[in-house]
């Protein structure tokens, strides 16, 4: 499963995620990216989950 932290999820919750794929949106260089278009590009980039 692919997922995606929001800017407003703390990245310190990560390592409890480790059997997963997880990014932020900070390591995608999508900060400041508004909810609409950051869907389409969890959608885009093939995510499962965004947390928000």
């Amino acid at each position: 499963m692919k997922i995606l932290l929001d800017e407003c999820v703390t990245k310190r919750l990560k390592p409890f995620l480790a059997e997963f794929e997880v990014f932020t949106v900070s390591e995608m260089k999508w900060n400041g990216i508004k909810n609409g278009k950051l869907i389409s590009l969890c959608v885009d980039n093939n995510f499962d989950l965004l947390l928000a």
